[in-house]
């Protein structure tokens, strides 16, 4: 890939190739959000080769312009690949771009891969969500006056992390447990 980082952790059954132009005989192109083949916003242009079907360009829509994060992330799924255009996710299968869902974190600040628990894990301002190879498994409730949420390890049971409290100004830890997604500040 030119300047976007794949995130390879998880095994897939795909190739990813980013793109910055394209000619008049490449696959057929889909927009998101939508799948749409009529056309739509700009953003992250990527082939993704499938070993099974045919290949297809996808068009991911960019977020809000100030929002910084963008990558490719395999997931515990191997038939499905996430993208994060400017902090907007997108979870689409390899197989058929028809099948796609929004990721249920916006703006996305924060993405870990952990492989030995089967979870992609996202984090947004004041929630976590986490997905699994059959998609989203839970979000946590929000956690209040929170802003920043960083992971910061993992544990068998358990995620950690810290946020900045606006009121009273401070940093705080929590942690989650990885089964439920509960949270407790500590």
């Amino acid at each position: 890939m030119n300047g976007l980082q794949f995130h390879e952790e998880f095994e897939h059954d795909y190739d990813v190739e980013e793109l910055i132009e394209t000619s008049g005989c490449d696959p057929q192109r889909y927009f998101y959000p939508g799948a749409s083949l009529a056309g739509g916003k700009d953003g992250v242009m990527l082939k993704v080769v499938s070993k099974v079907s045919p290949p297809w360009i996808g068009v991911f829509s960019f977020g809000h312009a100030t929002w910084d994060l963008t990558g490719v992330y395999a997931t515990p799924c191997p038939a499905h690949v996430c993208v994060v255009a400017r902090g907007s996710g997108y979870w689409v299968s390899a197989l058929d771009p028809t099948k796609w869902e929004a990721i249920r974190a916006l703006p996305i600040t924060d993405v870990k891969s952990f492989v030995n628990r089967s979870l992609l894990i996202f984090a947004d301002h004041t929630t976590l969500t986490a997905y699994d190879q059959n998609g989203c498994k839970w979000k946590t409730k929000s956690i209040s006056g929170a802003s920043e949420i960083k992971i910061t390890d993992i544990e068998k049971d358990a995620l950690y992390g810290e946020f900045w409290m606006d009121w009273p100004a401070r940093r705080e830890t929590f942690y989650v447990e990885l089964d439920t997604g509960r949270y407790e500040v500590l």
